[in-house]
Parts: structure tokens; C-alpha cells; sequence
């Protein structure tokens, strides 16, 4: 791909997370300009492009795709509908922005991955958490050794979604669709995970919803993981808890722990990191340098990291990440964990 400086011209294909969180986070970036945005229909696609300042709206993704207004692609649609876009974007010669989970199979995402590296072509998967100041700060601490050697993670992740609080049944809340709480949530933390502690080498889970819950999808996640070097971790995910918002990291070395914590109903912002250390005695506030709770969603500051990096690979060629090839990776996780679920038995990753 050759290196350019010219304004991206992007356009998105999605109304929801599209619209309130992409649009904004790409555009906060002077590179870019949002030139189109497609939706299921002509007329919501024009009303919603009308609101937002789009000058081009399309009722196909079909036609986005083909627009001469548009150099490059973001997809925020069900999983299940995301591989086919994907594929015909990169066959028009334009770079893709891809929410996660990409797909609802790991063979659907390997089609996608084996496109992506024949097409050579940017491309970037929405995992948000790596972006937030503080679990960057975590990620320095652990790596040089703050908490002696690793032992074990403590995962609690509790919120109330909009689906589960009101009963409603869409792609979200069917795991065939790539829905479910599995795949829509914790599909973030086996790449967060990853990313701070090094590859997963086998899990143990198992999936839940409440007993009056006549819907597909699971609500509740449990699972034990051993990673390669030897860490183990417990995590516990439920998204159908009333009135509660509580994400907490704990990591345990030989030395002390590191919490990070968030009370917040922001998925993103509101993060506290604090460590305790056996010299120390007791736990204590880690000061983050950069503020990252500015008043704006969350998710917006976040996803405009990351479309930044895209926009640089796209401008300069050089790869960033993370890529098609991380969202493979936990796609495979995902189906792990179901595979053990329906077993009811360890998996080897």
C-alpha cells in the first residue's frame, strides 16, 4: 500500500455503536473525514447522515463500499454480518475498522484473517481496554516486575445491559449471531488478558442464565485459565446484575497485588489503580498521568486511539495493531470456552 497524507475519507456502516461511538472518535482525529454511513434502510441511513453531518448515505453497504467518496471502511454490525462486508471491502481495495467479536465461527474469521493477509490492506479490531490509561500503567508495573513473579488474576466483571434489563431478544442475546455475554464482553477480556499476561494455554468454563430466562444467551460467565507461564486466573462475568457497575482486575505476585477497578457505569473511564506491596504494608493509589475521563464517553476516547493507529497505518503503511490476526486468536478462545462448557471439561487451547 503506498504511503499517502491525503484526508481519509471513511465510511461506516452501522447506525448504533457506528454512530454514537465511532463516528466521533474518527473524527476527533483532522485526518479523517466521515463521508458516509450506511444503514438497513435509504431512509435511515439519510435521516441519521442528516443528523451527524454526513454528506453520503447509503440503505446497502453494497453501495458504501462501492462509493468513490469513500477510501476506507468501518463495519459496527451483528458479528454474524460483519465477514461478508469485511471481505468485499478488502476486495474493493479499501482498509477496514472491525468491532469485535468479528465473527460467530472461527472459521468465518479465518476466512476474514486469510483475507487480510492476501489483501495486505489496513485493518483494525475495536479492543478498547489496552487503549485506557490506567491498564497501560498496569501493563508497565507488571513487566518490570512491581509485584515479584506473577501467580494468579482475580477477574469480576458485573454490569446490567440494556438487553437483559429489559428482556429483549436481538443478535445480542444469541450466541449462533455471535451474541451472548461470552462473546460480546468477554471477547474483550481474553484480549486484555492476553495482552497483560501472555498467552492462554488452557481454560475451564462455564455458562449461565437465570432459571426464567427463556432467551439463548447466556447472562453469567465462570472460568479458570492457566496461561503458558504457569499464571493461573478465576474470572467471573455476569451482565445481567440491577444496578450494578463493577469491573476489578486484582493480580497477585510474589510480592504484592495490583487492583484495577472501576465502580463506574462508564465501560472505559472511571479506572483506579492502586498497589500493595508486603514493604508497603498496605494498598495505595497509583497517581495516572494522563487524565482520560474528560467528560466524553468513554469508549469514543478509546476507539480514537486506536482509529488513530489505523489512519497511520493507512498514511505511512506501516502495520499497527490490533489486527484481524488478534481477533482470530479470540475467536479461537471463544470457542474454547464453549467447547468446554459443552463438555464440561478443561480445553487446551
Amino acid at each position: 500500500m503506498q504511503a499517502s497524507t491525503a484526508p481519509v475519507r471513511i465510511g461506516v456502516v452501522g447506525i448504533g455503536y457506528g454512530q454514537q461511538v465511532l463516528v466521533p472518535a474518527f473524527r476527533s482525529d483532522p485526518r479523517c473525514d466521515i463521508t458516509g454511513i450506511a444503514a438497513s434502510t435509504d431512509d435511515r441511513a439519510a435521516n441519521i447522515a442528516q443528523q451527524i453531518g454526513v454528506p453520503h448515505s447509503f440503505g446497502d453497504w453494497r453501495a458504501l463500499i462501492d462509493s468513490p467518496h469513500v477510501d476506507a471502511v468501518a463495519i459496527s454490525v451483528p458479528p454474524a454480518l460483519q465477514p461478508e462486508i469485511f471481505g468485499a471491502a478488502l476486495a474493493n481495495g479499501k482498509a477496514v475498522f472491525c468491532e469485535k467479536p468479528l465473527g460467530n465461527s472461527v472459521a468465518a474469521v479465518a476466512t476474514m484473517a486469510e483475507a487480510a493477509t492476501k489483501a495486505n490492506l489496513p485493518n483494525m479490531v475495536d479492543f478498547l481496554f489496552p487503549e485506557i490509561p490506567a491498564w497501560i500503567k498496569t501493563k508497565t508495573m507488571l513487566d518490570s516486575g512491581a509485584i515479584g513473579p506473577l501467580r494468579h488474576v482475580d477477574l469480576h466483571w458485573s454490569v446490567e445491559t440494556y438487553a437483559n434489563k429489559m428482556g429483549l431478544e436481538s443478535w445480542k442475546t444469541r450466541p449462533d449471531d455471535g451474541g451472548g455475554a461470552l462473546s460480546n464482553f468477554f471477547s474483550q477480556s481474553f484480549f486484555y488478558l492476553e495482552w497483560l499476561l501472555g498467552p492462554i494455554a488452557r481454560l475451564s468454563a462455564t455458562l449461565i442464565k437465570a432459571p426464567d430466562d427463556d432467551r439463548p444467551g447466556e447472562t453469567v460467565v465462570t472460568m479458570t485459565l492457566v496461561f503458558r507461564s504457569g499464571i493461573s486466573a478465576t474470572a467471573t462475568l455476569n451482565t445481567a446484575a440491577p444496578l450494578t457497575h463493577s469491573h476489578r482486575l486484582m493480580v497477585h505476585g510474589g510480592d504484592g497485588t495490583l487492583v484495577l477497578e472501576n465502580m463506574t457505569a462508564d465501560y472505559v473511564t472511571g479506572f483506579k489503580l492502586s498497589l500493595g506491596t508486603r514493604e508497603a504494608g498496605a494498598m495505595q493509589t497509583i497517581e495516572i498521568p494522563e487524565d482520560f475521563a474528560n467528560g466524553a464517553d468513554g469508549r469514543i476516547l478509546a476507539a480514537a486511539k486506536l482509529g488513530s493507529r489505523w489512519l497511520d497505518w493507512i498514511q505511512s503503511g506501516e502495520p499497527a495493531s490490533p489486527t484481524i490476526q488478534d481477533g482470530l486468536r479470540v475467536q479461537r478462545l471463544l470457542e474454547a470456552a464453549r467447547k468446554s462448557h459443552n463438555s464440561g471439561g478443561w480445553v487446551d487451547i
